[in-house]
């Protein structure tokens, strides 16, 4: 690919960045939660519980930051931490009943802003986001999953940089 739509797939993934990340933020912490913690409660949502180590890889998060945002969500009662039925060694983190009604209450909010921006798009249009970003994604996935390059640990230097 050359300069010129590298660059231009960059900014268009930079303005996509800003809109996604403003959005998490304002809906999470309009929800009284940070940022990092909307992150591990729409994780953990739905599931049984997970262990930091695998929480940690998922959101491409450093182990410490992990580590500290859990502490948080203890105190505030949103987790607990139980052991891990494999593994007695192991702690896995589990939502709690306030955990899991702050998961649905960010869930309904952000569905409200999504039905919204597709509500302007008609049904070829939607059905072409769907399918590109479900296609980035899976790139994404497979490229942080691998360990390659840049994109790992969750810095977005690979979306960021301007080399």
């Amino acid at each position: 690919m050359d300069d010129k739509n590298l660059r231009e797939f960059r900014r268009a993934l930079r303005l996509m960045e800003r809109f996604l990340t403003g959005s998490v933020k304002e809906d999470g912490e309009c929800c009284g939660v940070t940022f990092n913690e909307c992150h591990i409660l729409m994780e953990m949502a739905g599931s049984d519980g997970i262990v930091m180590t695998d929480l940690s890889r998922k959101l491409g998060l450093d182990k410490s930051i992990i580590s500290r945002t859990v502490d948080s969500m203890v105190k505030s009662g949103l987790i607990r931490r139980e052991e891990d039925p494999r593994d007695r060694r192991k702690k896995c983190i589990v939502l709690t009943e306030k955990g899991n009604g702050k998961a649905l209450s960010i869930n309904e909010t952000m569905n409200r802003k999504y039905r919204e921006f597709f509500s302007r798009l008609d049904e070829t249009e939607t059905g072409r986001v769907l399918e590109s970003m479900t296609y980035l994604a899976a790139v994404f996935d497979r490229l942080v999953s691998s360990g390659s390059g840049c994109c790992t640990g969750g810095g977005n230097d690979c979306i960021c940089s301007d080399s």
